[in-house]
Formats: C-alpha cells, sequence, structure tokens
C-alpha cells in the first residue's frame, strides 16, 4: 500500500533539508513551486499490516471527536432544559429534551458504526 502526504516548505533551503533526510523507502511523488512556496507529495510504501495500525489509530481518532462533539451537544440541551424549566418554560424544555434524545440516538448510531469498523478490523484472520 502507498501512503501520500503532503508537504509545504517556504524556501528552497528548507525543502532541501526535507529531502535531504527523507527515508530510503520515501519517494518523491510531485513537486511544485507556486508564489514562493515549495509543495511536494512523498509516498512511502507500508506494509498491510501497518496500513491496519494506521487505519485503526483513524478510528479511534474519529471515535474521540464523536464523544466530543455529541458530549458537548447533549450537555448544551441539558443546560437549556434545566434553565427552561427554572423559568417554568416547560414546552421549551421539552423541545430541548426531545433535540437531546436525537442527538443521543445519533450518537449512539455513530459509536456503533465505528465500534463495527474497529472489531472487522481487530478480527483474527
Amino acid at each position: 500500500m502507498i501512503k501520500r502526504k503532503a508537504h509545504l516548505f517556504h524556501t528552497q533551503v528548507s525543502l532541501q533539508e526535507y529531502l535531504d533526510q527523507m527515508a530510503d523507502n520515501e519517494t518523491l511523488a510531485q513537486y511544485t513551486v507556486y508564489d514562493g512556496m515549495h509543495y511536494i507529495i512523498t509516498e512511502t510504501t507500508i506494509t498491510d499490516e501497518e496500513a491496519k495500525e494506521l487505519r485503526i489509530k483513524e478510528l479511534e481518532k474519529q471515535f474521540e471527536e464523536c464523544n466530543a462533539q455529541y458530549n458537548k451537544g447533549i450537555e448544551e440541551c441539558e443546560r437549556y432544559m434545566y434553565e427552561c424549566k427554572v423559568e417554568l418554560n416547560f414546552e421549551q424544555s421539552y423541545a430541548w429534551q426531545q433535540r437531546r434524545d436525537q442527538l443521543i440516538e445519533e450518537y449512539n448510531y455513530e459509536q456503533k458504526k465505528l465500534i463495527k469498523q474497529l472489531d472487522k478490523l481487530n478480527k483474527p484472520c
């Protein structure tokens, strides 16, 4: 499998320093100069096992981002529900409760989807 990575350099010197330090399994795929900036794309050949580990890390990162996003939304809904109840605005509080319930359902769906993908990768062959 080939992994591509984009790099941006402000000077020719910094580009040359990077090129001098490139690993043996890394090759230069594309080089462009635009408006004084040096853009390169490098390719690295990685094994299937390394690709699998990389995908697992990506899924774990998505898992954490999903947790943070939905927890923030759920907490906001609960805060608004509380504020509406204090003001005795039960109709608005109920609307926030419904929104919170929708967020919880979406959260559970996303979590199940990510866990299913992780399980497929972690399953022994």
